[in-house]
């Protein structure tokens, strides 16, 4: 995807969210996520340019950024839903491969009987002495 950077120009490997600036975050998970005036979003701080880093550097205004509780608590959500889903989908699939077992067992148990029937019936010797 490509944007455009109000300062820089054209650039095709840069994130932007809107209202996210200055969004209030929990401290004690936060990890560091930085975001721009113009809602660049990094996990590297710049100085001026796009290109030049300056770790531990906090423009003002920004600080690290995290996911608050509600965000958190609504994708854990998300990932029991589709758990459960997950879950759903291998329960039918075990119903489908059990009744193909019994199917095949009873299919087993006919052929069996089948053979059996087939069998010469057993017959007595006499012993003429």
């Amino acid at each position: 995807m490509s944007g455009v950077h109000s300062i820089f120009g054209q650039v095709d490997d840069r994130t932007y969210v809107a209202n996210i600036l200055g969004a209030s975050v929990d401290s004690g998970t936060a990890d560091p996520v930085y975001v721009d005036a113009d809602g660049r979003l990094g996990t590297v701080l710049a100085s001026a340019g796009p290109e030049s880093v300056a770790p531990g550097v906090h423009p003002k205004g920004v600080r690290p950024q995290s996911i608050p509780d509600a965000a958190k608590e609504a994708m854990l959500n998300l990932k029991v839903e589709k758990l459960q889903a997950t879950a759903a989908e291998q329960k039918k699939q075990i119903e489908v491969l059990t009744a193909e077992l019994k199917e095949q067992a009873a299919q087993i148990q006919k052929v069996s009987a089948q053979l059996e029937a087939r069998k010469p019936a057993p017959q007595v010797a006499e012993n003429n002495r």
